[in-house]
């Protein structure tokens, strides 16, 4: 038995044997089954499935258009990986209340209404993580047509996403999860056009990538599927802290501590190291080919009425000057580093400047000298009360630097010194007058190394012959810079639109309400705490659910989705920013504190305070001291 609609025959009898037997629809057949297939997510078939395009219209039954802005395909290029449609990407839904919680509750009801009391509210909802993803927000799907009934998205909807780092892809990928259009607009005319090769540390961030389909952990491949689900991170287990002279005053970690680590439980325990550049080059490989616009420097943004107008500068070939294009968007979000365009537009320069914190930043990549310290497992430390230099791994040996140069063909092996195989990535930091800092980073790489070698080269093994090993060609500083913590009024509303005339601000009352913005561009921050691309992952993924809920269509009582008529697509797109905003200031401004004071702590004597604990905790018990000293 079928009923014609949508894909032509999306109706069969469960009852009917040859129905059942049809290849074509054994999803809509089967009863649900959920069993693992991907690390972090979950694969399922659902009963009575239909898909859906972004625009809401029902999807064709080829593979093809099924990946049209619907989610991405894992390596195999079989599965496909949606939104979860029980938790709707949140990755956790809401506890029932406990008999306990329930009986206290009436007590107090009853209570009240014996003292004459208003009724008391209910207790707060407890939230858990959602069993149909395993709290990832995602699940995998072997067959494009088992894919579960999602909410509709609005029609004619756009995000624009200006600069293609870090928290710009995370977001493209995040929003093609949820089937919401977007394009991401860089400036850089290719992927490889700078060299962003320094490493990271994957802190918090862990779960956002998670949320993006991916799952660390400490093989390079998963025993189950096969699959390369961690070959970009390296998991670190042991950190050493030194005086200048290689004196031990601190050291921690898995491996110092004896513990096993064969369990796969243990990957949460360690910090995962990432190239910047690989694991870049890997969110760009899962978002749908046409989402990047490469060669577009933003110029101007005007919101109207009609939506969003943007205008690009895009370069023509080799030519630095291109022609200047417009395009048009409903929601744009600058994810374009703490020099913004964006953010320079919107809130200006001078409300919150960049701010000096004193110091300068050396980043070199080298092969790996023979050493204990350098040994793929370990991150050390050494420091003299005012410089400071911290190494950790940066690629295995299978891997090299060329990945963070962007494939060119340069090697960090330099004879006559022997190497463990692999790299290893520093940072060397010293407070510098700001003109100095400025001038000495547009040197070159040549005045730096020079640099760090005049300061470090006597330092024990193998710093001296680290900081030898490393080409110039992989050398980079740069001083370092944050800026003044947003209030949410004022990322909310802007303030370039105060400089308008009374006559033209009624025009243009919502001029910034669908104006927001992501990592660095929101919340720049000192390195010295590892958290700027952690914030910019959590950033993308926060954005991505709110937008999912201003964008999705609700559901009538019999499942068919019905218009809103409650509130304008404006007013949704304005909410759902605020509190986006609201939670991403709040999360990222301990973080900012942090790595300023970061800033001032790791150049002085408390980073070489004797104890086996994190730098942090050192100037922490050095604050407490302070405090309670008469």
């Amino acid at each position: 038995t079928t009923r014609s609609g949508g894909l032509g025959a999306s109706w069969l009898s469960r009852n009917h044997s040859r129905c059942c037997r049809a290849s074509a629809f054994t999803a809509i057949a089967r009863p649900t089954i959920i069993h693992r297939s991907v690390p972090g997510m979950v694969t399922a078939s659902f009963k009575r499935q239909r898909t859906y395009s972004p625009m809401g219209m029902t999807a064709g039954v080829g593979t093809d258009a099924l990946n049209s802005h619907n989610g991405h395909t894992t390596p195999d290029n079989k599965r496909v990986v949606l939104v979860c449609p029980k938790c709707r990407g949140e990755s956790k839904i809401r506890a029932p209340r406990s008999k306990k919680e329930k009986h206290r509750h009436r007590l107090a009801i009853e209570s009240s209404k014996a003292a004459g009391l208003p009724e008391p509210p209910p207790p707060p909802p407890r939230f858990q993580p959602c069993k149909t993803c395993s709290g990832t927000g995602l699940c995998s799907y072997d067959d494009p047509l088992s894919t579960p009934t999602l909410p509709l998205i609005e029609s004619d909807i756009e995000v624009a996403i200006i600069g293609g780092g870090i928290g710009g892809f995370a977001l493209a990928l995040a929003l093609q999860h949820r089937r919401i259009p977007c394009t991401v607009y860089e400036r850089d005319s290719s992927f490889d056009e700078r060299s962003q090769g320094y490493g990271l540390t994957m802190q918090q961030g862990a779960k956002a990538l998670k949320a993006l389909g991916f799952h660390l952990v400490p093989s390079s491949r998963d025993g189950e599927s096969g699959e390369d689900v961690g070959r970009f991170g390296i998991h670190s287990k042991r950190h050493v802290v030194h005086t200048s002279d290689g004196t031990v005053v601190g050291e921690w970690g898995m491996k110092v501590w004896g513990r096993p680590d064969t369990k796969a439980d243990q990957a949460s325990r360690q910090n995962a190291h990432v190239p910047r550049q690989e694991l870049r080059r890997m969110l760009m490989e899962k978002i749908q080919p046409g989402t990047i616009q490469w060669g577009h420097a933003l110029v101007h943004y005007q919101d109207s009425k009609d939506g969003l107008q943007l205008k690009f500068q895009k370069r023509d070939g080799e030519s630095s000057e291109g022609s200047v294009i417009e395009k048009t968007a409903t929601v744009l979000v600058g994810a374009d580093g703490i020099r913004s365009a964006v953010r320079r537009q919107k809130i200006g320069d001078e409300e919150s400047p960049l701010s000096y914190l004193g110091c300068i930043v050396i980043l070199g990549i080298s092969t790996s000298p023979v050493s204990n310290l350098t040994d793929g497992e370990t991150v050390f430390q050494t420091a003299d009360g005012t410089t400071r230099l911290y190494a950790m791994p940066f690629s295995s040996v299978e891997e090299t630097a060329t990945a963070s140069l962007g494939g060119k063909n340069v090697t960090t092996k330099e004879e006559p010194y022997e190497s463990n195989g692999g790299e290893t990535m520093w940072q060397l930091s010293f407070p510098m007058k700001e003109e100095d800092a400025i001038k000495l980073s547009q040197l070159g790489s040549s005045a730096l190394k020079s640099e760090a070698l005049a300061r470090c080269g006597s330092w024990h093994h193998p710093i001296p012959t680290l900081l030898k090993m490393t080409p110039e060609t992989l050398i980079s500083g740069y001083p370092v810079y944050d800026r003044e913590l947003l209030s949410p009024d004022l990322l909310r509303s802007g303030t370039q639109s105060e400089l308008r005339s009374d006559s033209k601000k009624d025009d243009t009352s919502e001029r910034d309400s669908s104006v927001t913005l992501i990592g660095d561009a929101a919340h720049p921050m000192s390195p010295f705490k590892g958290q700027g691309a952690n914030q910019a992952l959590l950033d993308a993924v926060g954005l991505a659910r709110v937008l999912y809920k201003a964008f999705s269509l609700p559901a009538g009582k019999k499942g068919k989705e019905i218009n809103v008529q409650n509130s304008t697509r404006a007013e949704r797109i304005q909410n759902s920013l605020l509190a986006y905003e609201k939670d991403m200031l709040e999360r990222s401004a301990t973080k900012v504190e942090a790595s300023a004071r970061a800033a001032k702590f790791l150049h002085s004597d408390i980073a070489i305070t004797k104890g086996n604990f994190p730098r942090g905790t050192a100037a922490a018990k050095e604050e407490l001291s302070s405090e309670a000293a008469p």
